[in-house]
Parts: C-alpha cells; sequence; structure tokens
C-alpha cells in the first residue's frame, strides 16, 4: 500500500464496488465466497473406467467373482505366451510401404543434415582462414 501511495496509483472504487456487490450475492444465495470443493468428495460411477469398477468389489470386502477377474483381464486365464500372443494381435504393425517410405524420409533427412553441416563448416572454415584465425 505504500509503495501504492508513493506511485500515486489509488484502488478502484469500481473494483471494490463490483467485489462487495458479487460477495453480497454470493451472501444471499447461501453460497460462500470460498471455492465448493465438495464435488471432488463424491464418487461416481459413471467415471470409472469400466476395469476399474471390477475391483471395487474387492474394496468391498468380498473376493472377485470368476466373471469380474475375465472382465478385468481377459487374458488372466491364458499362459504367459498366449497373452503375449494375443496382445501382440492388437498393435497396428506398419505395412512394407510405410517401412519404405519413413525410411526414404529418414535417409534424405539425414543426407541433406550432413550436406548442410559439412557446407556450414566450409563456410566458417573459409570466413574465419580470411580474418586470420585459423591458419591455411
Amino acid at each position: 500500500r505504500d509503495r501504492a501511495a508513493e506511485l500515486g496509483v489509488s484502488q478502484s472504487s469500481n473494483s471494490v464496488a463490483s467485489i462487495g456487490e458479487t460477495q453480497e450475492a454470493a451472501a444471499g444465495e447461501g453460497r460462500s465466497s470460498e471455492l465448493d470443493m465438495s464435488a471432488f468428495s463424491k464418487k461416481d460411477e459413471e467415471f470409472v473406467p469400466k476395469y476399474m469398477q471390477a475391483f471395487s468389489s474387492a474394496k468391498e470386502g468380498r473376493e472377485l467373482t470368476d466373471e469380474e477377474k475375465l472382465n478385468a483381464d481377459p487374458y488372466s486365464n491364458l499362459n504367459i505366451l498366449q497373452a503375449m500372443w494375443e496382445e501382440s494381435k492388437l498393435i497396428e504393425w506398419p505395412k512394407p510401404g510405410q517401412v519404405v517410405k519413413q525410411a526414404v524420409v529418414t535417409a534424405v533427412s539425414l543426407i541433406l543434415s550432413v550436406v548442410f553441416i559439412v557446407g556450414l563448416d566450409s563456410t566458417i572454415k573459409v570466413v574465419y582462414q580470411g580474418i586470420g584465425l585459423y591458419p591455411k
């Protein structure tokens, strides 16, 4: 406040009035002027993913049924190799054309980068030799 007074800055009466009106309106509606955090403590089943809903029964103190276990992890009854095979079927593998296209783009980018760096190095060397900072 002292600094504001030194600079000749005064508090806006519009801001004070606006804040007062907002606080009076909130008090008239029975609302607190503080942030309402009660919505964060509510547990809504809509927002719980399906794979987590299966585990909610475990929190209730009962064991999961076989059906709930299968819904939570469809590969739980398979051995590790079968589960890996089933998971690998879900992967979207690139087509050979996509692989070739990506390899060509990578090779061209690499070649252009090398040409740029070598050219820049040569230019800098010539400039530095011209001004005597680098021996000929």
